[in-house]
């Protein structure tokens, strides 16, 4: 739908994207890199689609507020990563709900670099190899505030949450009912740390749940 280069500010408020598809390359509704700026307020992204990375949206960095991604895919195999946005570099997001997001890697975001999220929801997403609701790789810690984890699945591991190489800090978060094929039925940490406080977390289910090694914790 929308192709944004060359580092422009994209604005949207109170849009809304719908089946949209980028049949041969990455972010269905948009894809905006190179060093802008993409924030979307009161916006719905919805059963969009995308062959490779983000199903809704691919963007170096991206602000959303009180936005709904629902039923977004990103293609399958190794190219299938952020069923609902695909973040290069920096992606917050504040009082927003990811609900039946699908891909190969991160059913409802995969993110390099900083994620932040405030008051979200994810729920029933879905990954087939790694991190149901989020993939989270290298960057600095990545934060999440007062969100629910539930009904996320991986087939893999990291039912709802999947990070490397770097740290992860839980605040007031409840992580319940999801489910990962291998391991890390709620997280999957790999070569990082996680800091966690006033968080609740139960009926995860996972074929190994527990922390075999210093490299690897798995919830």
């Amino acid at each position: 739908m929308f192709s944004l280069l060359s580092g422009l500010i994209f604005t949207a408020t109170g849009c809304i994207f719908s089946n949209n598809n980028a049949i041969s390359d990455s972010g269905g509704a948009v894809y905006h890199t190179n060093a802008g700026t993409f924030t979307a307020t009161d916006c719905t992204f919805s059963t969009n689609q995308a062959v490779n990375f983000g199903g809704a949206v691919y963007s170096d960095s991206f602000t959303a507020t009180n936005c709904t991604f629902s039923n977004n895919s990103a293609g399958t195999g190794i190219g299938g990563q952020g069923g609902a946005v695909n973040a290069g570099g920096y992606m917050t997001a504040t009082d927003c709900t990811f609900s039946n997001n699908s891909a190969s890697y991160g059913g409802g975001v995969y993110c390099v670099g900083l994620w932040t999220a405030k008051d979200c929801t994810f729920s029933s997403n879905a990954a087939t190899v790694d991190g149901g609701a989020v993939k989270g790789i290298s960057g600095p810690v990545m934060s999440a505030t007062g969100c629910s984890f539930f009904d996320n699945t991986a087939g893999n591991n990291g039912g709802a949450l999947w990070i490397q190489g770097t740290g992860l800090n839980l605040t007031s978060c409840t992580l319940f009912s999801n489910t990962a094929g291998s391991n890390g039925g709620a997280i999957m940490a790999w070569d990082s740390t996680i800091y966690s406080s006033s968080m609740t977390c139960y009926q995860n289910s996972a074929v190994s749940p527990l922390f075999p090694s210093t490299q690897q914790s798995k919830f």
